[in-house]
């Protein structure tokens, strides 16, 4: 790296580096792995369409977001995912499930895999069923017969028979035993879309309902339909109770029928109901929405079905629904795919289960600046503009003054104009949109089920035309209606969309936003940029390849689907498990700007780094707890996911404060009570006051990192002595390669050592000062100097780090590495120096939690971008658990210097001696450092070297406290 090697001054902290995977180790992941990345906002994205309630009071919801969760009832926290194979499009959207009565198996029908059209029809993926093991979530079996999409399943009561209702026309009975068809029931002549298994005399009869308008009453003993009923309209919902069927569908009625099929009471509805459930007494009835006004409908059966209540909470269709209780109902939809669970009597809101996004109705972009709306407030995608965020910074504003200032996309050129009207196989009153010139009708384009359904949003863009509609549909026409792009990203209905020049955005009922460059038209696109905005602000983007930025915390909002073959159930990891390989925020700029960024995704394929092996699962075992005295026993599971376990790292306020190798922790584990699992106990030190500790690992080859549980220690033990600070200075003046060396570092060493130990006196027992220079400052002794140091430093001591030399900058991973004495100019950096896993390692050995790093680059040759040097100081932050302010400048500005000092540090040490600084007690926090920095490096910079010099600053756990006093 010629002319590539940064000087720094970094006040630094921890770092792990994995074992090598033993020669005879091989990962067990199956060669089917594929990973598809997805929102997890922490709730549905998608249509709900089913909602099961267990035994215990747990909620099951299957949705089109194509996932399956486990709610408890009395908190509405998801308890954990039940996840198959999955696909682009519609492939993976759950339409139905069912849980035996003794709730072992959980079987689950939809558009459950890939089409191909290449096969027998019940060979098809998306046409099968799978049996899962609800109490473990393994995928059982797969069951095949039907040559089309499953939409409704049911067990019997007593759990002997599964019943399935399928597109293909059939309903299907499965003997449970061996799950194997047992009957096939072929009378309808369209979608069998409800079914159901009731028992009357040791008799079994099936219940059938569909889009033939037919209701059938078959008898599964002599295979024959002994009762059929016929209504004027679509029909797609069943319920059962003791004595009586309710059947809904398409019409603003509900039927209701004895056991025999006989006709007792047609209830007239103001919606459509859409969804059927009895209460577990049978008393009540609960009818779900699917048209305005929206009303979630209860019924008492004693009172003749009257209809006693209507909860109105949900805005939008709503056709999961079900009761908790006798008294207490749940109901799933809405605009937000929110679940509310509410007292039948009164009303009230027991719980409301709903993700931190919200649906995007309205789209409008003006430059960098992107406007929505999470509000329907008109039709079309022109609902009102109501917050904007800034593609150059990632800034949010709340509310829009300029919103008409923002552009939106015109249905109207010159003498061209665009209009919707009803049509297609299911009369949509928009699924037909027309060109016209005037009077003359140019072009015509309907849409199907295969593209979209309707046309919800569409405008000009040149001389094209962009349509948006159901399913994640985004389409570009020509002026003849001819389909020339297909935009691909989206997963909900498109409702908005926006044209400045070149760029196109879209919003969706996903809760996103996608960019794309209309500069190329090819016949299938991907975004240029995604994009997910929580309700508090929170966001996180990401490109094609996987890139991504984010807030803080916001990554747990996306992550990859881990796909393991259409035979065995599929994991999801959030994107934080693969932070070093795909956390770059300036790639995410470079992307913004146009640029192509596939060359960097070489050699990190998400797919490849699964062929290393899923890391392990992991558990703390110990719970929250209250203490009095300096440490803990902490135990911990941890279960081989198939990619071995190395790296295990204990976590005090998010700093490593122990490590352990995969190969220790073999020698000292304890017989787990979980198959596959072994158990870590270690003593672990805690500060005084409370603190969040936390535990992980990685997989043997340390490039995939496992959850991340916590629990709460508080520690109530006296402290009865001040704490002492301990202050590590790395310097390097003199290099071993001459070409290296730098004037200041030594210097500057010295002088924050002597600040430290003046202003440290007021509020520290002992200032303990340790220093490494020049030739001294190589990887094994920086390793035997730590091994010192962490004897004497208690968990509630300040540890300083303080590193002044060359570093660089890797364009490649975006890591930060530190060029020790003995690295030669020219060097391969990435492999001679030392890089913020070996800090990690190093650095987990000092219990002191209160840390931080002050980190002065200087670039040789070119300068590495703010973007590049913020996604470095970010990522290594974020290893280390520590708090890091850094300053970037040229090589020149480095041997130069600013009165007789590295600029960065002069300003540090100005900060220090600057008493304004200090806060009102007198004391000299972390944060006042940072902001007197943030603000005066800059000034100090363009003065001495007529350039603006930022800092980089990252304020991780408790910054308050204090190093220096007066």
């Amino acid at each position: 790296m010629k002319n590539l090697l940064p000087i720094l001054i970094v006040l630094l902290l921890t770092a792990c580096s994995p074992n090598n995977p033993s020669p005879n180790y091989k990962p067990t992941t199956s060669s089917k792995t594929s990973a598809i990345l997805k929102l997890d906002t922490k709730g549905h994205t998608a249509r709900i369409n089913d909602i099961i309630v267990t035994k215990s009071g747990d909620i099951i919801s299957a949705s089109d977001d194509k996932t399956i969760r486990v709610w408890s009832s009395t908190t509405g926290a998801e308890k954990r995912k039940i996840l198959g194979q999955i696909g682009a499009g519609m492939e993976g959207k759950i339409y139905a499930i069912a849980l035996s009565p003794n709730e072992k198996f959980l079987a689950i029908g939809g558009f459950l895999g890939s089409y191909t059209g290449k096969k027998a029809r019940e060979d098809e993926e998306a046409h099968k069923i799978r049996i899962y093991n609800y109490q473990t979530g393994k995928l059982l079996k797969v069951l095949k017969s039907h040559k089309n999409v499953v939409f409704d399943l049911a067990f019997s009561s007593d759990g002997r028979y599964l019943i399935s209702g399928s597109a293909d026309t059939t309903a299907k009975i499965w003997d449970t035993k061996s799950f194997r068809v047992v009957d096939t029931i072929g009378s309808h002549t369209n979608y069998v879309y409800a079914v159901k298994i009731i028992k009357k005399n040791s008799k079994y009869f099936a219940l059938t309902a569909g889009y033939d308008n037919r209701v059938t009453l078959y008898d599964m003993q002599s295979k024959k339909v002994i009762r059929s009923d016929q209504k004027a309209y679509k029909l797609a919902f069943l319920a059962t109770s003791k004595n009586h069927i309710a059947l809904s569908g398409f019409g603003k009625e509900i039927q209701i029928y004895d056991y025999a099929l006989n006709p007792i009471k047609t209830i007239a509805s103001e919606t459509s109901p859409k969804g059927l459930a009895y209460s577990p007494n049978g008393d009540f009835l609960i009818a779900g929405a699917g048209a305005y006004p929206d009303n979630v409908n209860i019924y008492s059966v004693k009172e003749s079905y009257k209809r006693v209540q209507s909860f109105k909470k949900h805005k939008n269709l709503t056709k999961a629904v079900a009761f908790l209780d006798n008294h207490r109902a749940i109901s799933g939809g809405g605009n937000n795919s929110e679940i509310y669970i509410w007292d039948i009597d009164t009303l009230e809101v027991k719980e409301k289960i709903v993700g931190v996004g919200r649906r995007v109705w309205s789209v409008g972009l003006l430059g960098d600046k992107i406007a929505w709306g999470n509000k329907w407030t008109a039709r079309k995608g022109k609902s009102r503009l109501q917050k904007s965020i800034n593609l150059k910074n990632f800034s949010i504003q709340n509310s829009l003054k300029d919103a008409k200032n923002y552009h939106r996309v015109p249905t109207s050129r010159g003498q061209y104009r665009l209009s919707h009207k009803a049509g297609g196989a299911y009369g949509y009153a928009d699924a037909t949109l027309e060109l016209k010139k005037g009077s003359k009708l140019l072009a015509s384009i309907t849409r199907d089920a295969t593209n979209g359904l309707e046309h919800m949003c569409y405008g000009f863009y040149k001389n094209y035309i962009i349509s948006g509609g159901a399913n994640g549909a985004l389409k570009i026409y020509n002026l003849r209606g001819q389909e020339v792009a297909n935009l691909v990203g989206h997963t909900g209905v498109v409702w908005s969309i926006a044209i400045d020049g070149d760029r196109l955005v879209s919003g969706s009922s996903d809760q996103t936003i996608r960019v794309w460059d209309l500069s190329r038209l090819k016949r299938e696109m991907r975004p240029q940029l995604n994009i997910f905005v929580s309700k508090s602000n929170e966001w996180v983007v990401w490109t094609k390849e996987g890139f991504y930025n984010a807030s803080k915390g916001a990554e747990q909002y996306i992550g990859y689907h881990i796909n393991q073959g259409a035979d065995k159930e599929a994991k999801f990891l959030d994107v934080s498990r693969f932070r070093k390989q795909f956390y770059r925020p300036d790639l995410i700029q470079k992307a913004i700007n146009g640029e192509d960024i596939s060359s960097y995704a070489k050699g990190i394929n998400i797919n490849e780094l699964l062929t290393t092996g899923l890391p392990p699962r992991v558990e703390i075992l110990t719970e929250s707890d209250t203490i009095n005295g300096d440490s803990t026993t902490i135990g911990v599971d941890v279960c081989d996911e198939g990619g071995g376990v190395e790296n295990l790292n204990f976590y005090v306020d998010n700093k490593p404060i122990k490590y352990i190798s995969g190969t220790k922790a073999f020698r000292e584990r304890k017989e787990s009570k979980i198959e596959g699992c072994m158990t870590i106990e270690q003593r672990i030190s805690i500060p005084s006051g409370r603190h969040t500790i936390a535990f992980d690992a990685t997989n043997k080859e340390g490039n995939i990192v496992s959850n991340r549980p916590t629990i709460t220690i508080v520690n109530n033990k006296k402290v009865e002595r001040k704490p002492n600070l301990h202050l590590l200075t790395l310097s390097i003046n003199d290099y071993r390669d001459n070409s290296l060396d730098l004037k200041f570092p030594n210097n500057d060493a010295d002088k924050l050592s002597q600040k430290l130990k003046e202003i440290g006196k007021p509020i520290f027992e002992t200032v303990n000062t340790y220093e490494l220079k020049d030739s001294q400052v190589t990887k094994e002794q920086i390793e035997a100097k730590v091994k010192e140091i962490a004897q004497k430093v208690k968990a509630d001591d300040v540890f300083v780090l303080y590193i002044s030399g060359h570093g660089v900058t890797s364009k490649r991973d975006g890591d930060y590495y530190f060029i020790p004495y003995n690295c030669a100019n020219g060097a391969d950096v990435t492999k001679e120096a030392i890089n913020q896993k070996i800090f990690k390692q190093i650095m987990s050995q000092i219990k002191a939690v209160k840390s931080v790093i002050l980190l002065d680059t200087c670039q040789s040759g070119s300068m590495a971008s703010k973007e590049l040097l913020s996604t470095s100081v970010n990522r290594f932050g974020g290893n280390v658990g520590s708090a890091i302010i850094a300053g970037a400048s040229s090589r020149q500005n480095a041997i130069d210097g600013y009165k007789q000092h590295g600029i960065f540090t002069y300003t540090i040490l100005d900060a220090m001696n600057n008493k304004k600084v200090y806060s009102f007690d007198d004391k000299l926090s972390i944060n006042e450092i940072a902001e007197y920095v943030k603000y005066m490096l800059p000034k100090i910079a363009k003065e001495a070297f007529s350039h603006e010099q930022k800092p980089t600053i990252y304020l991780n756990g408790d910054t308050t406290f204090a190093i220096g006093g007066i």
